[in-house]
C-alpha cells in the first residue's frame, strides 16, 4: 500500500512540475514578443514614487512608454496613479515630470490621478 502512495505522490510531483515548466516557458515566450502597431495613446499604470520621484518599477515603464512614443506607436502617453494620505506627489505627476525632463511635449501628455486602484484609475 506504501508503495503505491508513493508512487502516486511521485507521479503527481513529476506532473506537476512538467506543468509549471510548460506554463513558465508560455509566459516568457509571450512576455518577449513584440506586437506594437499603431495606436491613439500609450497606457503607463501608476508605481510608487518617492517623494515625486519614480520608483524603479515605475521608472522601467515611463522609459518603455517613451520608447515607444519615440518610435510613433502613439501621439500622447496617458499617465495614471494617484497618491497616498502623506504624499505630496501623485505617481502621474511624478511620470509627467520625468517624462517632460525627456523631452515629451507637455500636449502629449494626459494625467489621471484620480481613483485609489489600478481598477478605479481605467
Amino acid at each position: 500500500m506504501l508503495r503505491w502512495v508513493r508512487r502516486f505522490v511521485a507521479l503527481f510531483l513529476s506532473v506537476l512540475f512538467v506543468y509549471l515548466g510548460i506554463t513558465a516557458s508560455q509566459v516568457y515566450v509571450a512576455s518577449r514578443a513584440d506586437q506594437r502597431a499603431p495606436t491613439d495613446a500609450i497606457l503607463v499604470l501608476g508605481a510608487a514614487q518617492y517623494d515625486g520621484k519614480p520608483s524603479p518599477a515605475l521608472q522601467r515603464r515611463l522609459e518603455h512608454a517613451l520608447a515607444l512614443y519615440q518610435s510613433g506607436v502613439a501621439p500622447r502617453i496617458v499617465l495614471t496613479g494617484s497618491k497616498r494620505p502623506a504624499d505630496r506627489f501623485t505617481e502621474a505627476y511624478a511620470g509627467y515630470k520625468y517624462l517632460i525632463q525627456a523631452g515629451v511635449p507637455e500636449q502629449d501628455l494626459v494625467l489621471v490621478d484620480t481613483g485609489t486602484s489600478t481598477w478605479e484609475s481605467l
